[in-house]
This record gives C-alpha cells, sequence and structure tokens, in this order.
C-alpha cells in the first residue's frame, strides 16, 4: 500500500492564553483555538496526535477535541482523551473536510462533575499533528 498523498498539518505551542473562552458562546465548560489553519478543500482526515506538553491544570478532568469551527469534534472518534497531564493522544479521524469548512478547531472542555468552567485552568499548552490525505483532482 502506499501513502504518498498523506500530509501533516503541524499546530504547534498551543498555549492556554491562545484558547478563546467559550464563555461567549454559552458553553462556560470548554475553550477554543479556531483556525487560521485549514485543510485544502477535499482533504480527508485520518487520525490526530496531539502532544500535551504543559497538563493543563485547574480543574481535575478534561478532555480534548478536534474539529471544525461548524462541528468541533469533526475528526475526533476517541473523545476521553484527557489533557490534565503531560502525555501523547491520539484518535482517528470520523468526518472527510467538506469544501464549505475547513479551519481546523483544537477544543478543551473542563469536565469535571461540578460546576465546570474553563476559565478554571491556569496552564495548559500541546503540539497537534493532524494527518490527511489530500485528494487529486
Amino acid at each position: 500500500m502506499k501513502f504518498d498523498n498523506v500530509k501533516c498539518l503541524e499546530l504547534n505551542g498551543l498555549a492556554l492564553a491562545d484558547f478563546t473562552d467559550g464563555e461567549d458562546d454559552g458553553e462556560d465548560a470548554t475553550g477554543y483555538i479556531d483556525g487560521t489553519y485549514q485543510l485544502p478543500a477535499g482533504a480527508f482526515p485520518l487520525f490526530w496526535e496531539a502532544n500535551i506538553t504543559t497538563a493543563f491544570v485547574g480543574t481535575t478532568s478534561a478532555t480534548m477535541a478536534v474539529g471544525t469551527t461548524t462541528d468541533a469534534d469533526a475528526f475526533t472518534a476517541v473523545t476521553t482523551n484527557s489533557v490534565v497531564a503531560v502525555a501523547k493522544k491520539t484518535s482517528f479521524a470520523l468526518a472527510p473536510c467538506t469544501a464549505a469548512d475547513r479551519a481546523v478547531r483544537v477544543t478543551i472542555t473542563d469536565t469535571k462533575g461540578s460546576d465546570p468552567d474553563f476559565g478554571d485552568f491556569s496552564a495548559g499548552e500541546l503540539s497537534l499533528k493532524l494527518f490527511y490525505i489530500e485528494s487529486e483532482t
């Protein structure tokens, strides 16, 4: 099997300060980074790998998802990837990238049981590699 068309979109140094608190969107528990990062039209995301280089501290439980600005977990089959410890996390992608929405969104969600709030985080940083196949036209 040949994978000449597999590409990698790398997003490095995504720090807590770079995230937008979802509080303004009525989602107190989430924070996100929207992309100036875009997949090419017709791309087929395969999977992603996140390297949590600084644990997201300030809560007891938090997860991450990768998707688009209109479907925050479109590229996330595993929704239990914790970000509260330094580690590498992976997930297979769920959906092809449509021409209408190719902007990549990374979302962190405070999942603690009582009063989750993204504003509780005081530190955290990750790098992300999103692997995809570029379609040939």
